[in-house]
C-alpha cells in the first residue's frame, strides 16, 4: 500500500495505520489552535468530489490542449502521468479542500495547484520522475515547509487552512 493520508494529515504507511486512531500513535491534535487553524471537531468529510472538481477538470482539459513548446522556452505538453498524480493526491484531500486552486502547467509538463490567500500560501506539484511535493507558507507564524506529499503531515490542515473562502 502507498503512503495515505489519515484524518488527522498524518502519513498512515499500511492499513492498520489508517485504522488506528492518531492519538494512539503518539500524535493528539493541538487543543491550543484557534479554529481557523483545525478542522471542526463536527466536521465530517464528504465522500463525494467537491464544488471546485468540476472546475479543476475544466482547467486540466485547458491546459492538456497546450502544444509542446507552449511558453516559447521549450515547455513540455502536458503529461497524463502527471494529471494522475495530481487527481490521486487531491482525491485524498478532497473532502477538505473548500475552494478551487489555481491550477497551473510546470514547464517539465506537470501541474501546480495552489491557493493563496492573506495569511497562507500551499502550492502543490507534479513533476516527472519524482513525487508530489508540497510547498506550505504561514505569513503569520513565519512557518515555511517545502517536501515530498507523502511526508508532510500537515497537509490536510494547510489544505483547510489555504483554501478557506474568507
Amino acid at each position: 500500500m502507498s503512503a495515505a493520508l489519515d484524518w488527522y494529515g498524518q502519513v498512515a504507511t499500511s492499513r492498520a495505520d489508517l485504522q488506528q486512531p492518531a492519538r494512539r500513535r503518539g500524535q493528539a491534535a493541538d487543543a491550543s489552535s484557534t479554529g481557523r487553524e483545525v478542522l471542526p471537531v463536527f466536521y465530517q468529510r464528504a465522500d463525494v468530489k467537491g464544488r471546485w472538481w468540476s472546475e479543476f477538470e475544466r482547467r486540466v482539459n485547458e491546459l492538456a490542449a497546450l502544444p509542446p513548446d507552449w511558453d516559447s522556452y521549450g515547455g513540455s505538453a502536458l503529461r497524463i502521468e502527471q494529471v494522475q498524480q495530481m487527481t490521486d493526491l487531491l482525491g485524498e484531500l478532497d473532502g477538505y479542500i473548500q475552494s478551487v486552486p489555481s491550477i497551473s502547467l510546470t514547464g517539465e509538463g506537470g501541474l501546480t495547484c495552489s491557493w493563496r490567500r492573506a495569511e497562507f500560501h500551499l502550492e502543490l506539484t507534479t513533476a516527472p520522475d519524482a513525487e508530489p511535493r508540497v510547498y506550505f507558507w504561514n505569513e503569520n507564524l513565519d512557518q515555511e515547509w517545502d517536501g515530498p506529499a507523502v511526508r508532510c503531515t500537515q497537509l490536510v490542515k494547510w489544505s483547510w487552512q489555504a483554501s478557506a473562502a474568507y
